[in-house]
């Protein structure tokens, strides 16, 4: 270590020293002064300083996590504008050779300014839940500037799509700062139910009666359900996507004609199979790792300790050995190609139903991802 790093690592010491010296000899004085004649006014709590990144999942949303269960694969954080060629505004479908702005929305509902806050870019094939080991990494950028305490910021990256990353994909956004420190809870996992520095675009058109690609990222021992859920008119709009203005969509009450459906492996894998029944696919693997109770234990304590982080009730560092064992059973995720033949809703040219595809764990109830399938009479 350098004379100045160890000079600065000597002042940030004495610093902190004087800080802990502070809150403990001046908090009695300050509280003294809070008691009046007759009655006690409340006295005032430890304050403790700290940012609040987040990337928005819903309108409205103010980074509490975990998140209730509802769809969160469409951030309206997260846009993309072409600099070349016609692709419609904010689709996932990106063609080879052709640039795009990617825009992302960052917020900071914590009380310290942060300087420059770090995003970073992953693209993957359409999935149900998501990992960096399974992702393309695009790239990173920052924000150009100081995102202000209560404040709203964007970055934005210019992405060049290569030959073999075209069609229809699945956009992720990572925010995270150093100083101060405020980052993901996992370097892997790209779940924005449990973290707040993540942001998830997953919306793709795709016509009748073709053959439609997905991957499944889940545990080597697992128990999972994959359903169709049709949407509204109402919920259509609410996807905030100008591309779908053109198509005039029809509402549809039920997705059993997609259980009449077959969904394969891609590859035979002799540990995962998949169970069609009335009201969806059943998904079971048997392989390593925790088995699904000891999941779902891990799993529960780990969202609880999410909540009181959020709550303010606790600090990271006290989850630590929790922490660990959770990245340690994500040591054992793996990814399982599907392909299904999408079935002939007798749609016409300029005519389009959607769909959300949600993937869901039966032994903890927990979504872990979707995908929001737009079917046109293209095709």
């Amino acid at each position: 270590m350098s004379e100045n790093s160890r000079q600065l690592q000597a002042l940030i010491t004495e610093l902190n020293k004087r800080r802990e010296e502070y809150t403990r000899e001046g908090l009695p004085v300050i509280q003294e002064l809070y008691k009046t004649r007759g009655r006690r006014q409340k006295k005032p709590d430890v304050f403790n300083d700290s940012s609040f990144l987040y990337i928005r999942t819903y309108d409205g949303d103010l980074g509490n996590r975990p998140l209730p269960t509802m769809n969160f694969w469409n951030s309206p954080d997260i846009s993309f504008m072409p600099v070349t060629g016609t692709t419609p505004l904010t689709t996932n479908e990106l063609r080879a050779g052709e640039s795009y702005l990617v825009r992302c929305h960052l917020h900071n509902r914590g009380d310290v300014t942060v300087p420059y806050p770090k995003v970073e870019f992953w693209l993957t094939d359409p999935s149900l839940g998501f990992d960096t080991r399974f992702s393309s990494y695009v790239g990173v950028t920052q924000m150009n500037g100081l995102l202000l305490a209560n404040g709203v910021g964007e970055a934005q990256f210019v992405y060049r799509v290569p030959p073999e990353e075209s069609g229809h994909k699945c956009f992720f956004a990572r925010t995270f700062s150093f100083s101060p420190l405020d980052k993901p809870h996992d370097v892997y996992a790209l779940d924005p139910v449990t973290d707040r520095h993540i942001g998830q675009k997953n919306l793709n058109i795709v016509a009748q009666a073709t053959a439609y690609r997905f991957n499944l990222i889940h545990m080597a021992n697992t128990e999972e359900i994959i359903q169709f859920v049709p949407l509204t008119t109402k919920e259509i709009i609410g996807l905030g996507t100008p591309a779908l203005g053109k198509l005039q969509f029809i509402e549809n009450r039920s997705a059993a004609i997609f259980y009449r459906q077959e969904i394969k492996l891609l590859h035979p894998n002799q540990n995962v199979h998949v169970k069609n029944e009335q009201e969806g696919f059943r998904i079971s693997a048997q392989g390593e790792g925790p088995g699904v109770r000891e999941q779902a234990k891990i799993m529960q304590a780990f969202t609880n300790a999410i909540k009181r982080i959020g709550a303010g009730k606790a600090k990271p560092s006290e989850f630590k050995e929790l922490f660990a064992e959770k990245r340690k059973m994500n040591d054992f995720i793996q990814k399982t190609s599907l392909n299904m033949t999408l079935p002939q809703l007798e749609l016409k040219r300029d005519e389009a139903m959607a769909f959300h595809i949600i993937n869901t764990n039966t032994t903890t109830g927990i979504v872990k991802g979707g995908i929001t399938l737009v079917i046109t009479g293209m095709g």
